[in-house]
């Protein structure tokens, strides 16, 4: 009787043990609101959304492009090199194929155009007959095919940020040193002076080339495309 009476007080063992099954019970309660709330927020909160790859692209601003071991190369009468691992779209600097007295700047408009009805977007268009484009990889191999190729050579750009070209810089008299150390003055890094053909061979930025094509002496000014089989 008196245990009894004892638990009815709440101070026996069977009060003590219903009172650590209510604590048990509200603890696991919080838990599981805490991990609800938790999911609910989640999906309240703002994400960014990613940019689209074609929005970049636009930009000229493209994202590091994965490591290829190989870039693709198609130039004119040459077998084609292709990206390893291969890709179905990339970046390419299209080196616009004229005749010597040809207008540039109408040759280059020719290419855009063929360049757009292939599907491509154009990124740049240097100071020489050089556009960077993004381009089908089967769409670049067309414009360098053929005798009637518009292009001479479609490289796969390895840094898009990179505008360097490699250049010859045809004088209508033979070069001199002072050339040289004007090339360098603009931005250039020039190469060994042919004094057989009156060039002068350099690899510049694109911003330098304005002035370039202003020189003194200065009467065409291409890029250099590799032979089969010489590395770019």
């Amino acid at each position: 009787m008196l245990v009894g009476r004892v638990n009815q007080l709440g101070g026996g063992p069977l009060a003590s043990g219903r009172r650590e099954t209510c604590a048990s019970r509200v603890s696991l309660l919080m838990r599981i609101g805490a991990f609800l709330a938790a999911i609910v927020l989640g999906g309240c909160s703002p994400r960014p959304e990613p940019v689209p790859y074609d929005s970049v692209n636009k930009l000229g601003n493209l994202p590091s492009s994965p490591a290829f071991r190989t870039y693709a190369r198609y130039v004119r009468y040459c077998p084609p090199t292709l990206a390893d691992p291969p890709t179905g779209r990339a970046m390419f600097d299209v080196h616009v194929r004229r005749r010597s007295r040809e207008s540039t700047a109408a040759r280059v408009d020719d290419v855009v155009r063929a360049i757009e009805r292939l599907g491509g977007h154009v990124v740049h268009r240097f100071h020489v007959g050089v556009i960077r484009a993004e381009l089908d990889t089967a769409a670049a191999r067309v414009l360098t095919a053929g005798p009637e190729s518009l292009a001479h050579m479609a490289e796969q750009v390895r840094e898009p940020g990179n505008r360097n070209l490699s250049v010859q810089i045809t004088f209508n008299r033979p070069p001199m040193a002072l050339d040289s150390e004007r090339v360098a003055r603009l931005g250039g890094a020039p190469g060994p002076i042919s004094g057989t053909r009156d060039m002068l061979y350099a690899t510049v930025a694109d911003s330098a080339l304005p002035g370039i094509l202003v020189m003194e002496g200065v009467e065409d000014v291409r890029t250099r495309v590799p032979r089969c089989g010489q590395p770019g």
